[in-house]
């Protein structure tokens, strides 16, 4: 029994002009892919959008939301009250820790670079609209047992995404929103 021999390069066909366009055009379009994502890996600025450059707000702003969070997890979790009158005493308790570290983080804000600055006072914003819209569950609470917890709206998302998104990428975790009302 014989072997069939491979055939010889002379007995392949060239390539016709739409094979060569179409490889050549495959290619670029590889080389594309791969400029992109070298650019978007190493080119571009490091860092979440968000994040700060300058540490000072956030090393000040941990132990300030720490200590809240502190207080807040040594209240009874609303949702598990049975009661809708002491479920929205358990919120207005822990509205009055989030205000009183709102205050204490409106005093360090840091006045330099003036765009963190508005990033910051932005975010405290944001936080204060959260608060006021616990308050004002936990006033309907008061009495309705049927009241419902509605958050207000931001860019078309709950205000509550963008408060966590800005604390998780300046890494002061326990500033992000409790889940107390859940």
């Amino acid at each position: 029994m014989t072997t069939p021999t491979p055939p010889a390069d002379e007995d392949f066909a060239p390539l016709s002009f739409r094979q060569r366009t179409a490889r050549i055009a495959a290619l670029v379009v590889i080389l594309l892919i791969a400029a992109m994502w070298g650019w978007a890996f190493f080119a571009t600025p490091r860092g979440l959008p968000g994040a700060l450059e300058n540490r000072s707000f956030p090393d000040a702003a941990e132990p300030i939301c720490t200590k809240a969070a502190e207080q807040i997890a040594a209240l009874p979790l609303a949702f598990t009250t049975t009661d809708h009158v002491a479920r929205a005493g358990v919120i207005a308790q822990a509205n009055s820790y989030l205000s009183g570290m709102l205050d204490q983080l409106d005093q360090v804000v840091p006045s330099e670079p003036a765009d963190e600055s508005a990033s910051i006072k932005e975010w405290l914003g944001d936080w204060r609209v959260y608060v006021s819209d616990r308050t004002n569950y936990a006033q309907r609470l008061q009495t309705d047992p049927e009241a419902r917890f509605y958050v207000t709206a931001k860019d078309r998302r709950q205000i509550t995404q963008p408060i966590d998104f800005f604390a998780k990428a300046n890494l002061i975790y326990n500033c992000q929103v409790p889940s107390d009302i859940e």
